[in-house]
C-alpha cells in the first residue's frame, strides 16, 4: 500500500520558540521523503496512504476527470491545445463528435466509410483537385446528377464508357465510334474531319473530304491530308516526310519540327530536343549538355541504380543538397575532401579515424574513450623527441608531463592519492594512512600508528633516549634512610622493624558536620561520617485567608533563608495580593528532551515561576526566541513593565542541558496583579 505523509511530532515539540532536537527534524524529513518515494510513496490512488485521486485540474478546476471520461467543468469552456501550442497526434478508438467547424491543415486519411451531410440542403465543396479515380461502390446503381439537377459540362481526356447516351446535341471532336450505325433510322448528311475505315472502301473518281482536307488524285494517286493519318500497319516512305501531327511507329531519318505525343522506340539526336514528358523503356544516351527541369519545383526520380561516376563539371562549385534540404542518408565507402566537414548530428565511425592536421579540437562536454591505452607523442623516435609530452588542464595551468633528462613524470600541482605502490623518491607532506612496504630514506615528521613489524634490533639507539637494560635499570636506583639496595641483584631491603603510626584526619567543610581520624596501622576497619549541615534559617510559614507568600530567599546551597508574606486585602501592584492566576505543565521525560509551557503576563503584573520533579535541573525563560532569564534549581520572578501583555515560553529539563536524565518534571507559575 502506498505510504503518505504522517506527522511524527505528536507532542507539539515542533512549535514556534521551542528548542528543536535534530532527531525531530530527521523523523519529519524521513516521513516526507517516504511520502514522495517514486515506488512506495503516495500516488493518489484513493487509498489512505496514497491520497485521494486527482479529479480536477487547472487554476479554477477547469478540467475534470471521471473513471471513463475527461471533460471541462462547463460546456464550451476550454480548448485542446492552442494555435501556438498544438498536440502532435490524436488517437481515438471510438467516435469523435465535433459541434463546430473542422479545419485540417495537413493531409487527411480516412480508412473507413465517409458520409458527407445528412440532408439534401447540405453541400460539399471541393477547393482542391481530385487526385484519384472516382469509382462508385456498386455497378449501375448511382447517378451522376439527376433529371432536375444536372451537371453543366463534362471534360474527359480519355475514354467515356457509357451504356446508353442520350444527348440533346453531341459534338465529338475525336476518337472512334465502334459498332455504331450512323443514320440508321433517319439518314442525314455526315461531315467528318477524319474517316478511318478498317475494311475495304471503294471510291470511283477523285476522293476529297471537305474539299481540301483529304484529297486523292485519281490520275497520279497523290494524297493530301490536312488532318491526322492513322496507320495500323508498317509504312515505308522513300521520300521526305513532313508531319505536322503525330507519327506512330518506327521513324528512320531526321525529324525537323516539334514532336507532340508519345514516342516508342529509340531516339538518336545530335541537336537540341525539348520534351514535356519522356518515357524511355530502353537506353537513353545524351551526348551533349542535358538540362532536367526548369524550376526548383520540378523533380527528378531515379528508380534505377547509377552505374557510373558522378563528377561535377567545375571544381568546388556545386553542392549536394543545401542548408534547408538535406539528403536523408549517405552510404559511401570512402570520402576525400579538401574542405571542412560539419556534422550536425551524431557521427558514428565503424572503422579507424586518422586526423592528419596540426590541431585537433574537441568541444564536447564529456569525452568517453573505451580504449585501454592512449598514446601521445606517437611516432617519436626517442625519449628526447617525446620530451614534455603529457597532459595539460586548461585554465588551471596544471600539467602532467614527461621529462627525458631524468626519465620521469612531472606534476606541477599537488597529488592526492588513496594508495601508492612501488618505490617513492622525494619528500612526502601529509598523513600516510595504510601500510608502507619498503625502505624509507629521510626523516619522518609526525606520528606512526604502529611499528608492530619492527623491533629494537632494527632501530639504532639515540644519545639521550636510551634503551632499557637490566644494568641501566639497577644502576639508576639508590637507597634512603632505613632502606638498602643491591645494584647487582636488584634487591631492596628495609632496616625498619615497624611502620610509624601515621594519622589521617578528615574534617567537615562548609555546610558539613562530622569527620574524624584513623591511623595507617589500624588493626580494624574505621568509619568516618560526614553530614550535610542544615543551613536554613527560616521557619515554616503557614498563611491563611488573604495572606500569601510573596518572596522566597535562597542561599547558595538552595536552602530557604527568608520568606516574605503579604496580605491581598491591602492591595498594591507589583505582586501584592493573592495571585490572579495559577498554572503550569507536567511532562514525563523519557530520554529527556525538555518540558515546556507558555505564560502570558498582563501589563504591570508579576509572575513567579519554578520547576520541580524527580531530579533537579535548569529552567529558562524566553521572550520570543530571546533568552531573558534562567535558573538552576531555583525560582524566576518576572515583572512585566511593558505597556502591554507579554507572552513567555518556559522550558525546563534535567541536568545541565536537554537530553540528560528522565522522569517527570513539573513547571509551576503564579501571576500577581
Amino acid at each position: 500500500m502506498p505510504t503518505g505523509y504522517v506527522r511524527q511530532d505528536t507532542t507539539g515539540q515542533l512549535a514556534d520558540g521551542n528548542p528543536i532536537d535534530a532527531d525531530l527534524f530527521n523523523d519529519e524529513y524521513n516521513a516526507i521523503v517516504n511520502a514522495f518515494n517514486a515506488t512506495t510513496g503516495h500516488n493518489h490512488d484513493g487509498t489512505t496512504g496514497g491520497g485521494a485521486p486527482v479529479t480536477k485540474l487547472g487554476g479554477s478546476n477547469e478540467l475534470e476527470v471521471e473513471a471513463s471520461a475527461v471533460f471541462p467543468k462547463v460546456d464550451n469552456l476550454i480548448d485542446l491545445g492552442k494555435t501556438t501550442r498544438q498536440w502532435r497526434d490524436l488517437h481515438l478508438g471510438r467516435n469523435a463528435t465535433i459541434g463546430g467547424n473542422l479545419t485540417v491543415t495537413g493531409n487527411a486519411t480516412i480508412n473507413g466509410n465517409l458520409t458527407f451531410g445528412d440532408a439534401a440542403t447540405d453541400t460539399v465543396s471541393f477547393g482542391a483537385d481530385i487526385d484519384s479515380h472516382f469509382i462508385p461502390d456498386d455497378d449501375d446503381t448511382y447517378d451522376l446528377g439527376s433529371s432536375t439537377q444536372e451537371w453543366r459540362n463534362l471534360f474527359l481526356d480519355g475514354t467515356a464508357n457509357i451504356d446508353s447516351l442520350v444527348a440533346d446535341t453531341a459534338d465529338i471532336n475525336g476518337g472512334t465510334i465502334d459498332a455504331t450505325v450512323i443514320g440508321g433510322s433517319t439518314a442525314a448528311a455526315g461531315s467528318f474531319t477524319t474517316l478511318d475505315a478498317s475494311g475495304a472502301t471503294g471510291i470511283d473518281g477523285d476522293f476529297d473530304i471537305n474539299t481540301n482536307k483529304f484529297t486523292v488524285a485519281s490520275a497520279s494517286g497523290n494524297t493530301a491530308i490536312a488532318g491526322t493519318l492513322a496507320v495500323t500497319g508498317a509504312t515505308t516512305m522513300t521520300g521526305a516526310v513532313t508531319a505536322s501531327g503525330g507519327v506512330t511507329g518506327d521513324l528512320t531519318g531526321d525529324v525537323t519540327g516539334d514532336v507532340t505525343g508519345n514516342l516508342t522506340g529509340n531516339v538518336t539526336s545530335s541537336g537540341t530536343s525539348e520534351f514535356t514528358t519522356v518515357n524511355v523503356s530502353g537506353v537513353l544516351t545524351a551526348n551533349g549538355n542535358t538540362v532536367l527541369g526548369n524550376a526548383a519545383t520540378d523533380t527528378v526520380t531515379f528508380n534505377a541504380d547509377i552505374a557510373s561516376n558522378l563528377i561535377p563539371s567545375a571544381d568546388s562549385t556545386y553542392t549536394i543538397g543545401d542548408g534547408s534540404n538535406y539528403w536523408s542518408h549517405g552510404y559511401i565507402d570512402a570520402i576525400t575532401t579538401t574542405g571542412n566537414v560539419t556534422v550536425g548530428g551524431n557521427a558514428v565511425i565503424t572503422g579507424d579515424l586518422t586526423v592528419q592536421g596540426t590541431t585537433t579540437t574537441v568541444n564536447s562536454t564529456t569525452v568517453d574513450v573505451a580504449d585501454l591505452n592512449i598514446t601521445v607523442a606517437s611516432g617519436a623516435g626517442s625519449s628526447g623527441a617525446a620530451n614534455t609530452g603529457g597532459l595539460t588542464v586548461g585554465g588551471a595551468n596544471a600539467t602532467f608531463t614527461y621529462t627525458s633528462s631524468d626519465d620521469r613524470w612531472n606534476m606541477n600541482k599537488e597529488l592526492n592519492v588513496a594508495r601508492v605502490h612501488g618505490a617513492l623518491t622525494g619528500d612526502v607532506t601529509g598523513n600516510v594512512t595504510g601500510d608502507l612496504t619498503g625502505d624509507v630514506t629521510g626523516d619522518v615528521t609526525g606520528t606512526v600508528s604502529s611499528i608492530a613489524n619492527h623491533n629494537t634490533d632494527s632501530l639504532s639507539e639515540g644519545s639521550s633516549n636510551l634503551y632499557h637494560t637490566t644494568a641501566r635499570a639497577r644502576g639508576s636506583l639508590s637507597a634512603g634512610t632505613g632502606i638498602s639496595y643491591n645494584s647487582s641483584t636488584g634487591v631492596i631491603s628495609s632496616s625498619n622493624t615497624s611502620a610509624n603510626n601515621s594519622t589521617i584526619t578528615i574534617s567537615a567543610g562548609d555546610a558539613l558536620t562530622g569527620g574524624g581520624t584513623f591511623t595507617t596501622n589500624a588493626s580494624g576497619d574505621s568509619t568516618i561520617t560526614v553530614n550535610h549541615e542544615d543551613t536554613s534559617s527560616q521557619a515554616s510559614v503557614n498563611n491563611s485567608g488573604t495572606n500569601f507568600i510573596q518572596d522566597i530567599t535562597l542561599d547558595s546551597y538552595g536552602h530557604v533563608t527568608g520568606i516574605t508574606s503579604a496580605d491581598s486585602a491591602s492591595g498594591g501592584g507589583g505582586g501584592g495580593g493573592a495571585p490572579d492566576s495559577v498554572g503550569g505543565a507536567s511532562v514525563v521525560l523519557s530520554n529527556s528532551i525538555l518540558g515546556s509551557t507558555t505564560i502570558t503576563i498582563p501589563a504591570g503584573d508579576t509572575a513567579v515561576i519554578w520547576a520541580s520533579g524527580s531530579t533537579g535541573g535548569v529552567m529558562k525563560l524566553y521572550t520570543g526566541s530571546t533568552l531573558t532569564q534562567e535558573t538552576t534549581n531555583g525560582i524566576i520572578k518576572r515583572t512585566n513593565s511593558a505597556g502591554s501583555s507579554e507572552t513567555l515560553n518556559v522550558y525546563a529539563y534535567h541536568g545541565n542541558f536537554p537530553g540528560q536524565g528522565s522522569g517527570r518534571i513539573n513547571i509551576h507559575y503564579m501571576i500577581f496583579g
